[in-house]
């Protein structure tokens, strides 16, 4: 897991503008070979929360108290040893780090490593409901695609450091969700589902399809 930055922006066409981006990557290091100077968020680990997120000027004070509360942080935090904070909560306190930075391109790298579903999505979020105010592409580079499905914007897929995916389309991804994969065992056998990003939503079609066919 590491959080990384460059203060070189992308170009809107291939990553977006104001989008959260999911990069799924086989068998190649395609964002160390498509961002031009990454460098790695680096911390002293023996200050406080506190004295890390405001020891240097930051770009918007108003964003990192939204963040700290969105990912359910109270001052409290700001008191305790950079050491001595969870993984989880490491995590976090750096998306704030680098979120309130001048960086031009966040990359969340493996992130889902350390980090169980829920607090995955809740962070993801609450960092693409401030993607207007963070002014930055946001790469969130992952190996399982059903961690990017559900709440990425657009989605990446590479091989071999060629792009062999760039949209939004669900339904042309090359690669099978969770959820696309059983939307294709049902229709093979008589269902007539669409593919969905959340499992809620498929849950809602299913209610939808039985009670059709229940009347």
């Amino acid at each position: 897991m590491e959080i990384k930055y460059s203060k070189f922006s992308l170009d809107t066409k291939t990553y977006g503008n104001f989008e959260l981006c999911g990069i799924i990557d086989r068998n190649s290091n395609f964002i160390d070979k498509r961002v031009y100077d990454i460098k790695m968020l680096k911390y002293n680990p023996n200050i406080t929360v506190g004295m890390f997120l405001f020891i240097n000027k930051i770009k918007h004070r108003e964003l990192v108290d939204t963040l700290l509360e969105s990912f359910g942080f109270t001052k409290v935090i700001e008191k305790k040893l950079m050491r001595n904070l969870s993984n989880s909560e490491l995590i976090k306190i750096l998306l704030v780090k680098v979120c309130s930075s001048e960086a031009k391109v966040i990359i969340l790298e493996h992130i889902d490593t350390y980090l169980n579903y829920r607090d995955l999505k809740d962070v993801l979020v609450s960092i693409r409901k401030q993607l207007k105010t963070i002014e930055a592409h946001v790469l969130f580079s992952t190996n399982k695609i059903d961690n990017a499905i559900e709440v990425c914007d657009r989605f990446i897929i590479a091989s071999e450091n060629r792009i062999i995916y760039d949209g939004k389309d669900i339904d042309k991804l090359p690669e099978k969700t969770s959820i696309a994969s059983f939307v294709d065992g049902a229709n093979s056998k008589g269902a007539k589902l669409s593919y969905y990003k959340e499992p809620n939503d498929l849950l809602k079609a299913i209610y939808r399809s039985v009670k059709k066919w229940n009347i």
